[in-house]
């Protein structure tokens, strides 16, 4: 296992066992549709979970997506803040990072709409740009190959439900 995905994982875990005790503790599910510059239209399903700390204005967010690309099926594990601005109708700015099982990494900015029923409920609608980074090997004039990062962009619209499983918080 590369040694990016060993750091995120470990963040992830840690985050999941220190925050029991947080404000919210939202799992859920998504599905969404992306274009990326290089391959067109894909499909994602995928896995969210959400960490707020008490009073908090932010909260710490990992997923696990499925992408159906071409006819490829990647595996990608963000990991992002989401800056929280209001209580029951939320508009949430985030910012984070990935890796993708073909190896990709890259950086995530975007910006979440969550509505919560009874502070238990919560239906969102995400909108998501991902730079995607990844090393390729090009041939030279004398017949070698040169290894260089390139980049890759895509657009991300997603909708989902979150549930809250500890006791509910008046905000």
């Amino acid at each position: 296992m590369p040694e990016k995905m060993k750091s995120l994982l470990f963040v992830a875990l840690a985050l999941v066992a220190g925050n029991l005790h947080s404000q919210e503790l939202n799992l859920g599910g998504l599905t969404g549709l992306g274009f990326l510059s290089e391959n067109g239209l894909s499909f994602n399903i995928g896995a969210v979970v959400e960490y707020r700390p008490n009073n908090a204005l932010f909260s710490i967010n990992n997923e696990i997506d499925f992408l159906v690309v071409q006819d490829e099926f990647l595996l990608t594990y963000p990991l992002y803040l989401k800056f929280i601005i209001g209580k029951k109708f939320r508009f949430c700015p985030s910012l984070g990072g990935f890796f993708r099982s073909n190896l990709y990494y890259g950086w995530l900015a975007g910006a979440e709409f969550d509505y919560s029923f009874k502070n238990k409920i919560t239906m969102f609608l995400a909108a998501e740009l991902m730079q995607d980074y990844y090393k390729e090997d090009l041939p030279t004039h004398q017949g070698e190959t040169h290894s260089h990062t390139t980049h890759e962009t895509s657009y991300w619209l997603s909708v989902g439900i979150k549930k809250n499983i500890l006791k509910p918080h008046n905000d």
